[in-house]
């Protein structure tokens, strides 16, 4: 906890907001796999990290300071007891909770266009960072996120794997989708770098 508390000062320090969509679509999961009754403990979890915002009141359009999304995660992780494997999934099922997200594909007629418009998409949830899209290879059936001056914490990244997993359903008519961090700033790379395949 101690090294976290650490991480959540450097994130507070970041200028970076996110809309409230995201974080209140984790809330609405939590509350649909029947984990409602940990709401206080995840409440009071937020507060030990300096957060007052009320987890059943975030307005989906307001911006948020980056660090309550990723303090949010990790309050639910230690809450819940999850591992990586429940936070990724914790990311798939976001979007498919976003009202957001669903006004956001109906505009999106194809799967090259989705991927050429992500940057933004991008900007319309977060006011800093930079997503690019340097590779759609259509024959051999991934593309490729990269994610540039967005150093947050590894447990996002694992997040973010899950999440962009959902968004490639929405606009590629396939099965057996996988995501995959391939490089991470984490790890000694410049960027994140994320391929979905299917």
């Amino acid at each position: 906890m101690r090294d976290f508390e650490e991480t959540v000062a450097k994130l507070k320090k970041i200028k970076g907001k996110v809309r409230g969509s995201c974080s209140e679509s984790m809330v609405n999961y939590l509350r649909a796999i029947g984990k409602e009754k940990y709401f206080p403990k995840i409440q009071e979890k937020l507060r030990e990290y300096g957060f007052e915002e009320r987890m059943e009141q975030i307005d989906s359009l307001k911006w948020y300071p980056i660090a309550f999304e990723v303090v949010l995660i990790f309050s639910i992780k230690e809450v819940l007891n999850w591992e990586e494997k429940e936070i990724k999934e914790l990311g798939k099922n976001v979007p498919k909770m976003s009202m957001v997200v669903k006004l956001l594909m109906k505009y999106f007629l194809s799967a090259k266009r989705s991927y050429r418009e992500t940057p933004t998409y991008w900007k319309k949830h977060f006011n800093f960072g930079e997503i690019l899209t340097p590779e759609f290879n259509e024959k051999e059936k991934y593309f490729i996120l990269r994610i540039k001056d967005f150093n947050l914490h590894p447990l996002y990244c694992k997040f973010l794997e899950g999440y962009f997993e959902t968004m490639a359903t929405f606009v590629i008519r396939a099965k057996n989708f996988e995501s995959k961090e391939i490089r991470c700033s984490f790890k000694g790379h410049p960027y994140h770098e994320f391929k979905i395949s299917w």
